[in-house]
């Protein structure tokens, strides 16, 4: 049962996006939809994996989930080359819901001190509604409470925690109290101090929200929404004295002011990358992300235009990642038609369509806004805006990632005619004549007694009766019946059982034999 801690309970760079073959690029889906076990209701109000909400803690790849009507899930991958996934969030004081209830979603996962961090923001569409709250574990199951957001607020406010970044030993949150940004930090998790507060206008006036951090060439960067004056990017060297990095809305032109919204912030190969939001916010068929790019933290150029070359992409850039030396990030859109895909750049200002025709398969799904790293293979979360119409997905893409081998043999589980026996030229087992019939092996001697010769360590894919079953798990070696079928359980299949316990009145069908 898990346990919950009560009080702690400039210049454009022209390119061309083109979307390539599908075979040069792969992607499995590695979770069901909305994470549920068996789909349901449930399943459908996890509707969403947004922002930083992937994180590996303890070996083991963390995501957390948008659900306003059970709380905020987190979820931890089996990774067992099936797509279970295991709710590490269970309030166990209030069954069905999540102890981050009263939030809308989780927005941010990160590993500190060896402690798991969930930051949440508030739930609009909750039941019961809270403002951003911050959990930790040490184990990835047992959960404390470490910071409420509501006792920073005054009475009748609501904040956000938005997202979350460690430099020069700190902990830091940035925030929103309402319509303002704040900036906290910690240097043990637990005791915060506020070092940008709402009140004293550090920012300017028009600036909405802080959301994306980034740690660059020594500084911390945090970007803010400003729907007047256009989005901006501000760094500290302390965390204390903030100065701006940036025009406001990137650069003086006809978009500055519709330029508002600073999506991410990524440093990569020498330059600190921002995604940015480009919408008339009085015409909502006019809204694009952009990709900007600065070598020295405060001089921009555009290296994205008009959603990569697809005006379609008029949301998210919320996920970004660094993965095998390239820079990858999420787009889709809002609207009807409009679907989710990645775009890859290994030279910072090209770049390609490598989700094309694969992440779009499902047509609720309309934007990826998660990237993560994990086990050499990159993963990408689904966003559903339709209400009601499934749960979010869970996407995985590996280069050069080895095929799974579950019995160690060798043998790639694709190309195995017994992928959970090993019959491999990297293990065996021994055969039912052998003295150590059944065991793993690696040469015959392994499968006799002693000095006994009656041993027999299959190490091949012999398939005596051609059914595309190996001997070593064929429950009817010499009779072919490829679906295996064992109406009464007892190990040998229906073709070969005397006794078979099937073909009679009220009896499943027996396998024929092929």
């Amino acid at each position: 049962m898990k346990k919950l801690a009560g009080a702690f309970v400039g210049l454009v760079s022209l390119f061309v996006a083109v979307p390539i073959l599908l075979a040069a690029y792969e992607w499995d889906q590695v979770n069901l939809e909305g994470f549920d076990p068996v789909f349901s209701w449930r399943g459908a109000a996890n509707y969403g994996v947004i922002d930083d909400s992937f994180a590996v803690f303890n070996g083991k790849l963390y995501t957390g989930t948008d659900n306003p009507d059970n709380g905020p899930e987190i979820w931890v991958y089996a990774n067992d080359g099936s797509t279970a996934w295991i709710r590490v969030s269970d309030d166990p004081l209030n069954p069905g819901k999540s102890f981050l209830y009263g939030g809308e979603g989780t927005q941010s996962l990160i590993v500190f001190n060896n402690y798991l961090y969930a930051g949440t923001v508030y739930g609009t569409n909750s039941q019961i509604k809270k403002s951003g709250e911050l959990w930790r574990t040490a184990d990835g199951e047992n959960w404390a409470k470490v910071f409420d957001y509501a006792d920073w607020l005054a009475s009748g406010q609501t904040g956000d925690l938005m997202s979350a970044v460690i430099f020069n030993g700190y902990l830091y949150l940035s925030a929103r109290d309402g319509s303002h940004p704040e900036v906290f930090r910690s240097w043990d998790g637990v005791k915060w101090e506020k070092t940008v507060d709402a009140n004293t206008n550090v920012f300017g006036t028009n600036a909405l929200y802080a959301y994306p951090f980034e740690v660059f060439d020594g500084e911390l960067y945090l970007g803010l929404t400003n729907k007047i004056d256009g989005g901006e990017i501000w760094k500290s060297a302390d965390g204390e004295t903030w100065v701006q990095a940036n025009v406001n809305g990137m650069v003086a032109d006809s978009y500055q002011h519709s330029r508002y919204m600073i999506r991410q912030l990524i440093a990569y190969n020498g330059y600190l990358y921002a995604t940015v939001l480009n919408s008339d916010l009085s015409n909502s068929t006019w809204r694009w992300i952009e990709v900007w790019r600065s070598q020295n933290g405060t001089d921009w150029e555009q290296v994205g235009t008009n959603g990569l070359g697809n005006t379609n992409n008029n949301q998210d850039g919320r996920g970004v990642a660094v993965y095998n030396n390239c820079l990858y990030i999420g787009a889709g859109g809002y609207f009807t038609g409009y679907y989710p895909t990645v775009y890859q750049t290994c030279d910072g200002v090209s770049f390609t369509e490598i989700a094309y025709g694969q992440l779009e398969a499902d047509s609720n799904n309309n934007g990826i806004m998660a990237l993560g790293v994990f086990n050499g293979c990159l993963y990408a979360g689904t966003y559903r805006y339709i209400s009601g119409i499934g749960g979010t997905e869970v996407w995985r893409y590996c280069e050069d990632y080895p095929e799974p081998d579950t019995d160690g043999d060798g043998i790639p589980d694709s190309e195995d005619n017994c992928p959970n026996k090993p019959n491999g030229p990297e293990l065996g087992m021994c055969s039912a004549t052998s003295d150590k019939p059944g065991i793993n092996c690696t040469s015959d001697a392994d499968c006799a007694n002693g000095c006994s010769s009656n041993g027999k360590c299959g190490m091949t894919q012999d398939d005596a009766d051609n059914d595309g079953v190996g001997d070593v798990c064929d429950n009817c070696p010499t009779n072919c019946n490829a679906n295996q079928l064992d109406a009464d359980s007892d190990g040998i299949g229906d073709v070969c059982d005397t006794t078979p316990d099937c073909g009679g009145c009220g009896l499943p069908q027996c396998e024929q034999q092929c």
